[in-house]
């Protein structure tokens, strides 16, 4: 069967992967996702965009638009409401496997995330789990500390604060000039304390409901040992005989033959690998670590004589490159990109126009009422809403002021009732009432002497506020006094007077209740009738 070379420089088979063909100066190596490995140019560019437009519907969401990119939303709707219910996303913490998630004045709520902890072989010590995800185009990045993630390799980003962004504020009515302002003008409600409410956890996705609010998905993938149960995608502690590897697990032995039979395809992984870095080609067998922050990391090219130097890297010769004798022409035929005479690359994964699109990721409020707008790769940005949180300046008509529980205020003994549902039909409903028969009422009963003619005074707010204040008997669990009103609060009649007994032509009553009268006759049966009305003003 011949002779086959399964060469290793430092004896660890775990490390190493099969190069594609090609790898020319400054590509970096790249995966679908499904095994298979390409290597894809890092050319450091970035494409600015512009935050395009913000819109507030009737039902106070917020949408911010960016520039070939997907928009993003806020719900506005909590500080519609009169400052009567700002909560705030406290004392949240993380206990063995329950993260208890706190609210301010509310109830926190407790998640168990044991279903994420699965580990083969009990040993979290001894794996470095590939992460889900990596799409085409994606490469593997590390922090240097034994995490590792699938990112974005496009070329650079475009990472701008808010205040960066312009703003058109023609069709909006606004007056900011940039996106930082705009939201500052939006925002001139107060806030809505709620209950975290509805939270669950799937899979290792974990849902954190709020009440009458939008829910948010927080991937909690990281925070597993073994995300999908399957031990056969982690690094294992392994040994090694030949060419064959046993797995620390107990999965068996596993040949590290070569499929194609040819070791120089072959790289082991270089040592080093901070937090961020991707892995380097400089085209001729040597591999890297480097860093990829996004465009940030500006660097100059400079040629002395056939020598290509890129600063703090690497030199190429380039003396062997005939720039006459191999003119070819490019073509491009959907998404596959074609050299004549060459190969062809399916540009699919990276339709983007050369542009670097952004989503707006996130936003959230902080215990200090900042507002927190989170976006792609790129720098949050913050707004202070804390001069919004003086419950009361949320200004609404009756009409906009719904009742908790719709009520029949004025048609009892109906069949089927209209029932008021907001507060405006409520007074409307009940004006009626109150302004008539309700502010009437009758003092309690005094005792007038009449057995002598003459002029008197009896002060009947006195008297009213005596018995109503001293009660001879109450029922259980009443007040010890009646309610009673200030005097200049309300008017005060007599409806009706004998006028054998008292002379009503000379009868007066003061604003402060005090009744002035004159006796002219007595009872023929020692009684006569006196009637007082007081109403309230």
């Amino acid at each position: 069967g011949g002779t086959v070379s399964v060469a290793d420089n430092d004896n660890d088979p775990t490390n190493e992967i099969e190069l594609p063909a090609g790898g020319a100066g400054g590509q970096v190596l790249s995966t679908d996702g499904a095994g298979n490995y390409s290597w894809i140019n890092d050319n450091g560019g970035s494409e600015d965009q512009n935050l395009t437009g913000a819109t507030l519907n009737a039902s106070n969401i917020l949408q911010i638009d960016i520039e070939n990119g997907g928009s993003t939303t806020v719900d506005l709707s909590s500080l519609d409401n009169s400052g009567t219910d700002d909560q705030n996303i406290s004392g949240s913490n993380l206990t063995g496997t329950d993260l208890t998630i706190g609210i301010e004045n509310g109830t926190s709520q407790t998640i168990s995330l044991a279903s994420l902890v699965d580990d083969a072989d009990a040993d979290p010590t001894n794996e470095i789990e590939l992460p889900a995800g990596g799409a085409g185009g994606q490469v593997l990045s590390t922090d240097g500390a034994g995490n590792y993630s699938w990112i974005n390799d496009n070329g650079g980003t475009d990472d701008q604060t808010a205040a960066e962004v312009t703003y058109d504020n023609i069709a909006s009515g606004l007056t900011a000039v940039n996106t930082q302002a705009a939201i500052d003008e939006l925002a001139a409600a107060s806030s809505d304390d709620q209950n975290i409410s509805g939270s669950n956890l799937t899979g290792t996705n974990l849902t954190i409901g709020i009440e009458n609010g939008t829910s948010e998905v927080i991937s909690l993938a990281s925070l597993v040992d073994d995300a999908d149960a399957d031990p056969t995608n982690e690094f294992q502690t392994i040994s090694r005989a030949g060419t064959d590897i046993t797995l620390s697990d107990g999965g068996g032995t596993i040949s590290v033959a070569d499929n194609d039979n040819d070791p120089t395809n072959e790289i082991e992984l270089p040592a080093g690998g901070a937090g961020g870095q991707v892995l380097s080609t400089d085209g001729a067998g040597n591999y890297s670590w480097i860093n990829d922050n996004g465009g940030t990391d500006s660097q100059t090219l400079s040629l002395a004589g056939t020598n290509l130097s890129i600063s703090n890297g690497n030199t190429i010769d380039i003396s062997s490159i005939d720039t006459d004798t191999d003119d070819q022409t490019l073509s491009l035929a959907g998404n596959t990109l074609s050299i004549a005479d060459g190969n062809s690359v399916d540009l699919t994964p990276f339709n983007n126009s050369g542009t670097d699109d952004q989503n707006l990721t996130g936003a959230s409020l902080n215990a200090s009422n900042i507002l927190q707008i989170d976006i792609e790769n790129g720098t949050s940005t913050t707004v202070d809403l804390s001069s919004l949180d003086n419950s009361g300046t949320d200004d609404q008509f009756d009409d906009e002021v719904p009742l908790r529980t719709a009520v029949d205020m004025d048609e009892g003994g109906v069949a089927s009732p209209t029932l008021e549902t907001n507060v405006a039909e409520a007074i409307q409903a009940i004006a009626p009432i109150t302004s008539k028969a309700a502010r009437i009422f009758y003092p309690p009963s005094i005792a007038v002497d009449a057995s002598t003619n003459g002029s008197f005074t009896v002060d009947l707010y006195a008297q009213y506020t005596a018995q109503f204040g001293t009660p001879t008997v109450a029922s259980s669990g009443a007040p010890a006094a009646v309610p009673t009103y200030a005097a200049t609060e309300l008017y005060y009649y007599v409806t009706y007077a004998d006028p054998a007994v008292f002379d009503t032509a000379t009868m007066s009553i003061d604003a402060n209740g005090v009744l002035s009268y004159d006796i002219i006759g007595q009872p023929s049966d020692y009684n006569s009738l006196i009637n007082v009305v007081f109403v309230v003003k």
